[in-house]
């Protein structure tokens, strides 16, 4: 197989997706969680806060970081070391049904609309 065809497969197998939890019909991220030894793991969409990973972490689910690289997003689990670091962008918490983590969530990533004050495509007339 050609390099270049090999890349691309690669990249496609790493790249988080947009789906639907097939038990609740809740949408999660779905991706492998390292490039070698992964695992496929289901994550909710909505980034939570450091007491929502503490409390994520003591319910048994797993934390996840999103990190964009190569024109896509991909899911790297939290380890020990990632956690006590200083964080590197939003956290995530493995999906279970019926159970979200809506008391964690962390509204400093959310994307915000502009402020109409400042949009630079209004013409001057």
């Amino acid at each position: 197989m050609q390099q270049w065809l090999k890349e691309r497969r690669e990249a496609a197998a790493r790249a988080a997706q947009l789906r639907i939890c097939r038990k609740c019909k809740e949408p999660v991220l779905v991706g492998v969680d390292a490039d070698m030894c992964a695992l496929t793991v289901q994550i909710d969409p909505t980034p939570i806060t450091e007491v929502g990973e503490a409390v994520a972490l003591m319910e048994g689910r797993g934390t996840y970081d999103l990190l964009a690289g190569k024109g896509r997003r991909e899911i790297h689990h939290r380890a020990e070391w990632n956690i006590r670091a200083a964080r590197r962008g939003p956290v995530f918490a493995a999906h279970r049904c019926h159970r979200p983590m809506t008391d964690h969530l962390d509204t400093t990533h959310t994307h915000r609309p502009a402020n109409p004050g400042t949009d630079t495509d209004t013409p001057p007339y």
